[in-house]
């Protein structure tokens, strides 16, 4: 993409920058592919250190970066509960430069001081919900579920496969950038709260092993609350997992997808979780699973892998929904004491709760009234009890504690 440089001027502008001419409108994530783009002129790589520039992708050769309105602010999760639809809304170019310039550049951010918080979490467990108390303090900026997640900066790059998209070599390097690109866009002073998105669960022992003053959060719920949650909110929708569950029922046997944006779907599905181990729990609900088969078979990998990393001596505290909803300033009191977040902002906390983390989105309380939900029968419990048996993890109407 970037185009030959020939007078000396040139040389030392690596940066391209190309105008986002038109985009295809209702995408979650920001795409290249979706972009009418044309050519505007190019820079020094340092514009991506505009505070309206925010990471896209990091790719075997090049780094790719979104340009906003500076007077857009994308961290306000009231505004928007998720930053890569606001991302996907609001780009205005894309900014492409070599990666070499990109490790000249992260070489010189240092967050090592920086006091980041970091949420981790699976689906339909209140994580938006904590998102929207931290935007609510003072002195906070809340990153939720940004552009640059696992799925899009490193499985995104055609030389990955899904057997080993952990294991490249550069893979570390292409996290703590991202880390320290979004880190320092925080105002002066101001505490990180990170919500990570559900394919962020790897960046966690490099996270230890590189930033170990962050804190680490693991927000969960009950399987059936989140299960049932997820299908009210998803059933009705042509979400990304169909493309996985057509392939996997295709031939009537589990197999490994082969189309590249099915294999995606079925990283982020799973949370990249071992992809053998995945298709032998799938296997063990039999043929056709539905949609609240694939929440307990999602719920499992992350509660597994979490329970892994507690063994390896990774520290995190758990955040149980269950008893944020039932002691909100209890659960509130006892992060905030951990966190050191002065105990005169539980009131503050608080009142955030009561509104609709999730207002304006398809997800929102109110469209999700519309909505079936999940019908309780005996083989659809049963095949969600047989996934959850062969991970060693309680029945499906059982409480769950990590």
């Amino acid at each position: 993409m970037l185009t030959a440089i020939n007078d000396r001027r040139e040389k030392e502008s690596t940066a391209q920058v190309l105008n986002v001419i038109y985009k295809v409108k209702h995408r979650a994530y920001v795409n290249p592919k979706s972009l009418l783009l044309w050519h505007s002129h190019f820079a020094k790589a340092d514009i991506i250190l505009r505070q309206n520039v925010h990471l896209l992708s990091i790719e075997k050769d090049v780094a790719k970066f979104m340009e906003f309105d500076s007077d857009i602010d994308l961290f306000n999760t009231r505004r928007f509960p998720f930053i890569s639809v606001a991302h996907a809304d609001h780009v205005k170019k894309i900014i492409v430069i070599p990666r070499w310039e990109l490790k000249r550049i992260v070489a010189g951010i240092n967050i090592d001081n920086q006091e980041v918080v970091w949420l981790f979490h699976h689906l339909r467990c209140g994580s938006t919900l904590w998102g929207q108390i931290f935007n609510a303090l003072p002195n906070w900026t809340v990153i939720s579920e940004n552009q640059t997640h696992l799925y899009n900066a490193v499985y995104a790059s055609e030389e990955s496969d899904i057997q080993c998209w952990s294991k490249t070599d550069d893979y570390e390097e292409r996290v703590v950038a991202m880390m320290k690109l979004f880190c320092r866009l925080a105002p002066t002073g101001n505490k990180i709260f990170w919500k990570a998105e559900v394919t962020d669960h790897h960046f966690i022992p490099i996270l230890q092993k590189r930033f170990p003053k962050h804190k680490i959060l693991f927000a969960y719920r009950d399987a059936i609350g989140a299960g049932k949650s997820f299908v009210k909110t998803f059933g009705h929708r042509n979400v990304m997992v169909w493309y996985v569950h057509y392939l996997l029922n295709r031939n009537h046997g589990p197999s490994l997808p082969a189309n590249r944006q099915a294999r995606a779907a079925w990283l982020w599905f799973t949370n990249g979780y071992n992809p053998d181990i995945c298709l032998e729990a799938l296997s063990k609900a039999g043929a056709n699973p539905q949609l609240m088969e694939w929440m307990v078979l999602l719920w499992a990998c992350v509660v597994t892998m979490m329970k892994e990393f507690q063994k390896e001596g990774v520290r995190f505290k758990c955040l149980k929904f269950e008893h944020l909803t039932q002691n909100p300033a209890t659960v509130i009191t006892d992060l905030f004491s951990h966190l050191n977040v002065p105990l005169d902002l539980v009131e503050t906390a608080l009142d955030a709760m009561k509104h609709d983390s999730q207002k304006g989105l398809f997800c929102s309380n109110e469209n999700r009234q519309h909505n079936k939900p999940w019908i309780r029968t005996h083989d659809s419990v049963s095949k969600c009890n047989a996934i959850l048996k062969f991970f060693n993890l309680p029945n499906l109407d059982d409480t769950f504690e990590m």
